[in-house]
């Protein structure tokens, strides 16, 4: 709970990129250990962690936060799904899409073309 009080701070200190992967791992943890924590993620927590998946270069700092947002849907002794937090994130996809994976998620007629070629091949 202590960890979770300070997340605020842990989203917002500037490290250097590998160790984003690790404070992922961390927030990731938190998550998947404290089923009370996920219910207290505010929407302020999901966009900066896209902010930092969209501004990151690293592709394993954008995975490892992927996998805390995997970590802030659902409550996993219970495999109870949390709406809220999933609506959260939905929401932020839809906000972002031109930014995030826009070969997947942006509209126009070069992404129609790019994800029928992602998805014959």
């Amino acid at each position: 709970k202590r960890l979770f009080n300070r997340i605020d701070d842990l989203l917002e200190v500037k490290v250097p990129g590998t160790a984003l992967a690790d404070v992922a791992d961390l927030l990731t943890e938190v998550f998947t250990g404290g089923p009370e924590l996920i219910l207290k993620v505010t929407e302020a927590h999901v966009e900066r962690i896209f902010e930092i998946i969209i501004h990151n270069d690293d592709s394993t700092v954008k995975a490892q936060f992927m996998i805390t947002l995997q970590a802030m849907t659902k409550i996993e002794e219970l495999d109870l799904p949390v709406g809220r937090n999933q609506a959260l994130i939905v929401k932020n996809f839809c906000r972002f899409r031109d930014t995030f994976c826009p070969e997947v998620l942006a509209e126009g007629k070069d992404t129609e073309t790019e994800r029928m070629r992602i998805l014959t091949e």
